[in-house]
């Protein structure tokens, strides 16, 4: 399911009244939530006032479910991590009480390491003494207390809902992206409602860089999403299956596949009916060759895909672009969702006036286009500290690597410069506020801190982008290291880590990752994973040909350099990302699509 916001201009009275609306539904939901009030309890009083109507009720069940579930997919995902650490905590107890489940280095035989670790195939290469596993027990132990605590708060299972969030019922909107506009009437007063203006396009003109494909690109991105919408809405509305038909549609036994005929025989049959509530909405009558497309897909299943070249996406797509043009407001079956944040991230929300927010209309949807994507190289990818990361892509038939790259890291300078002015807004507050007794308000260099910080992030984007074109480029899988339960920060404070520590945290690797992954997956190109262990200790050819291992080593000086005795000197970060593409190749430390290590399903 993908989902795209698109920007709301309240004016004044109208951030007063959302302001109000927001803080009445937190309430509702925090009711329902903590003290188990139905629909029936929450209902509006005969009163006038900005209550709510019983439809838009259901609601508010909807969004104490979902919460509910985050919270308790939550939980399950922390009983699985505590009952990994048990495991890895009785793999090393074992292993200390028990001198056969020890594989004892030769060279040094007072250091050991776990034999199941060696069976398993793992790079891990590293032997230690008895005083560092019966360390490692220790961390482990606590590491699983603090997550049993959490774990025992999240079953308690008591909600406090902030005021930034509130799903709409299907019968309580309509829009228009022809003429700009979204109309709340979510009120029991069904005379009441909130029209505000709506951003379909981007405010900033087609100027600058590159004669403004930046913002030719914005419009672009987002004139696609309004269309890939509108076109699932329409499919929606005419094939959609509520849950328990999706349930129905996998049935095996004889009276349930008779139900499950009867059902989808009656949508056939209620076909004419929906095309007549879709001339509504598209202003027009639907034509005989559209019609009949419409008709040809009765008794399919929603969820289906369709080639680009397919009649009825072409159909759909023709609807869709009549309704976008409309400037009449319309309803459409789906369930959107009114978000709202603070302008100013740094104050807490109830100290937020009605002025302080900015409001979004998220909408969601699942594209109906079918993309293929058939990898034949492999694209290993290694974070790195002087280069931002390094790059290679492996060809299994060629039997080498076409092409290895480094990605220059400007970001260390720009957070360093972000960290000076930040450092010189806190000695002007801290020299006026002793001499004058007063709190400085927001100022120009406050302005520059955001420049900064966009900065960076256009250039994550810029660099997952590139990582994604590389793929189609060359028809890659992108395989990463799985870096998720690596520490950046709690190193030792010594003066050789000190240094490391601050690179690392100048770096957001989980956040290029997740540009990667959202991107990859809308682009159906493969996204792997594999254990972090070894790939930086060994040479990528000494794996890839079977030779032993042991023969590489990085450079005391230069640790960007790395030495092999048989294949010579070769970039270190480079020769990561060829082992972890060799990782994959081989099916060495685990290879798992990204996520699946972490992904959860409820019971």
């Amino acid at each position: 399911m993908k989902s795209f916001k698109l920007k709301l201009l309240p004016t004044d009275e109208q951030n007063v009244l959302l302001n109000e609306v927001f803080c009445k539904w937190a309430s509702l939901c925090t009711r329902m939530a903590s003290k188990g009030h139905d629909k029936e309890r929450l209902a509006p009083p005969d009163s006038s006032g900005n209550y709510f109507n019983k439809t838009q009720l259901n609601q508010v069940n909807t969004d104490v479910t979902d919460h509910m579930g985050a919270l308790e997919e939550s939980a399950s995902q922390k009983e699985r991590a505590v009952e990994k650490v048990k495991r890895r905590l009785k793999l090393i107890s074992d292993m200390l009480s028990e001198p056969n489940l020890r594989d004892v280095s030769q060279q040094k035989p007072t250091t050991f390491r776990p034999l199941e670790w060696v069976k398993e195939g793992l790079l891990k290469t590293k032997y230690h003494t008895v005083h560092y596993w019966q360390k490692e027990c220790d961390k482990l132990t606590k590491q699983k207390e603090r997550m049993e605590k959490t774990i025992e708060k999240i079953k308690k299972g008591k909600i406090t809902f902030k005021p930034t969030k509130m799903s709409l019922h299907q019968n309580c909107f309509s829009l228009s992206f022809g003429k700009g506009t979204f109309s709340m009437r979510p009120f029991s007063d069904t005379k009441r409602g909130i029209n505000l203006d709506m951003l379909t396009a981007p405010i900033q003109p087609a100027i600058g860089k590159n004669d403004g494909k930046s913002s030719l690109r914005s419009k672009e991105f987002i004139a696609r999403n309004i269309e890939n919408y509108i076109i699932f809405s329409i499919h929606s509305q005419l094939f959609g299956l509520s849950r328990s038909e999706e349930l129905l549609l996998n049935a095996k036994k004889e009276e349930l596949v008779a139900k499950r005929d009867a059902m989808l025989k009656k949508k056939s049959d209620s076909l004419s009916k929906k095309i007549k509530e879709l001339e509504k909405i598209v202003g027009r009558k639907i034509t005989d060759s559209e019609r009949s497309e419409i008709m040809s897909q009765g008794g399919k299943l929603s969820s289906e895909k369709f080639s680009e070249d397919n009649s009825y996406l072409k159909t759909l797509k023709v609807l869709a672009k009549d309704i976008i043009g409309r400037e009449e407001l319309f309803r459409l079956k789906k369930y959107p969702i009114v978000i709202r944040k603070p302008l100013n991230e740094r104050k807490k929300l109830k100290n937020l006036k009605p002025d302080e927010w900015e409001y979004y209309l998220q909408l969601s949807y699942d594209e109906l286009e079918k993309k293929e994507f058939t990898p034949k190289t492999i694209m290993g990818i290694d974070r790195g500290l002087k280069h931002i990361l390094a790059i290679a892509i492996y060809d299994p038939v060629q039997n080498k690597f076409v092409k290895n790259m480094l990605i220059p890291n400007p970001i260390l300078g720009w957070k360093w410069k972000l960290r000076k002015i930040k450092r010189s807004i806190q000695h002007m507050e801290r020299r006026i506020r002793a001499q004058q007794n007063a709190h400085v308000p927001e100022n120009q260099l406050k302005k520059r801190l955001k420049s900064i910080e966009n900065k960076i992030d256009y250039y994550y984007h810029n660099v997952s982008r590139q990582i994604l074109n590389l793929a189609h480029d060359f028809k890659s899988a992108i395989v990463v290291e799985d870096l998720q339960n690596m520490k950046q920060h709690g190193r030792k404070k010594s003066k050789g880590l000190r240094g490391l520590n601050y690179a690392l945290s100048n770096f957001d690797y989980g956040k290029i990752m997740g540009l990667v992954k959202y991107k990859a997956e809308s682009e159906n190109v493969p996204l792997l994973t594999v254990l972090p262990a070894g790939t930086s200790q060994n040479c990528a050819y000494c794996l890839l040909y079977g030779k032993e291992q042991g023969n590489y080593v990085r450079n005391n000086v230069n640790s960007k350099i790395g030495k092999c005795k048989l294949h010579g000197e070769i970039d270190a970060d480079i020769n990561a990302a060829r082992t972890i593409a060799i990782c994959y190749h081989k099916n060495i430390n685990e290879p798992k699509p990204y996520g699946e290590r972490k992904t959860f399903k409820r019971k």
